[in-house]
């Protein structure tokens, strides 16, 4: 049996989630808030601490939903239905990766920068996962990234 995805079938407006996302941000001291939706993408724009944040999840294309779970094709008003209800899935599970990274700085377990780091804007206008992440990677390959454990300055016990 498929494992059900979290928040299928969700009928929760994506106007409603990104409202959820804002008042989450608000309620821990985040300023200027702003949402958008494209289409190809949803963002969530703040500001904290000085820093600006981008947090986007791409809207998957209507070439995903060309055909149903039995392999028929469909209509091109069901490929929308199908997107939008994916796309409100998506933003339902965002709301609760949001709510668990401010509830861990809340709680003194991280901080909002660490939590929020990846989606840090730079200044060249990139997130600082989507500049980080494929140095990360070309040095891992390369074998320059030394191993997860034991911790630094831990040695072995």
């Amino acid at each position: 049996m498929a494992e059900r995805k979290y928040a299928a079938g969700t009928t929760v407006t994506a106007e409603k989630s990104l409202a959820e996302i804002s008042e989450l941000l608000s309620k821990h001291g985040v300023e200027e808030r702003v949402a958008y939706q494209g289409k190809v993408a949803l963002a969530v724009g703040f500001a904290h601490a000085g820093l600006q944040y981008r947090v986007e999840i791409a809207i998957p294309p209507l070439s995903d939903f060309a055909t149903d779970s039995k392999g028929f094709r469909v209509d091109a008003a069901k490929q929308l239905a199908l997107q939008a209800q994916e796309t409100r899935r998506l933003l339902r599970s965002l709301v609760l990766v949001v709510k668990a990274k401010l509830t861990g700085v809340a709680d003194g377990v991280t901080t909002f920068e660490k939590e929020f780091l990846t989606h840090i804007v730079t200044e060249g206008g990139q997130t600082f996962g989507d500049y980080a992440l494929p140095r990360i990677r070309q040095a891992a390959i390369a074998g320059k990234i030394p191993s997860a454990l034991p911790m630094p300055g831990e040695g072995n016990r």
